[in-house]
């Protein structure tokens, strides 16, 4: 569980192991703060994706993940986490990368987007970043860039 201290090439060989479906399974557990740490090792391993391919095209691991029914995993927790605001929010960014350029569906978009949409306004600049380069990643498929831009919202550049 200690992705998070990798660099470039450990994580490449990590991915190649083919760790997701265990860690999903590692959602199982009834301790918070276990899962959590098992969600930062997701997001890690996410972000390591979206860095190795262009925004324009779908996460790398979308399939993989898509194979054991991860998203919907991911989703059912996203859901069932209310006491652990930081859990909630870490999964929702999860799915979020993963569904770039791709369309989220209507059930994740209106309740992560106003996540990601709050996190590109807060005092913490890494915040601002992260969430801007989330959101241009979902705003490359048009119906998450009228679902975000909804209300007036502009998507920071």
């Amino acid at each position: 569980l200690f992705a998070n201290l990798c660099d470039n090439e450990e994580l490449q060989l990590l991915v190649s192991k083919k760790p997701y479906a265990h860690l999903f399974r590692l959602l199982n557990h009834t301790s918070n703060k276990f899962i959590f740490r098992v969600i930062n090792v997701i997001f890690t391993l996410l972000m390591y994706g979206t860095k190795t391919t262009i925004t324009v095209s779908p996460h790398p691991h979308f399939a993989v993940i898509q194979e054991f029914k991860g998203i919907d995993q991911l989703y059912k927790l996203f859901k069932i986490i209310e006491a652990e605001k930081l859990l909630k929010v870490k999964v929702g960014i999860c799915l979020c990368l993963l569904f770039r350029a791709q369309e989220v569906p209507k059930k994740l978009s209106v309740k992560i987007f106003p996540i990601l949409k709050a996190l590109s306004q807060d005092p913490d600049k890494s915040n601002q970043i992260f969430a801007k380069n989330v959101l241009n990643g979902l705003a490359k498929n048009q119906v998450n860039k009228a679902e975000i831009e909804k209300g007036g919202f502009k998507i920071p550049k």
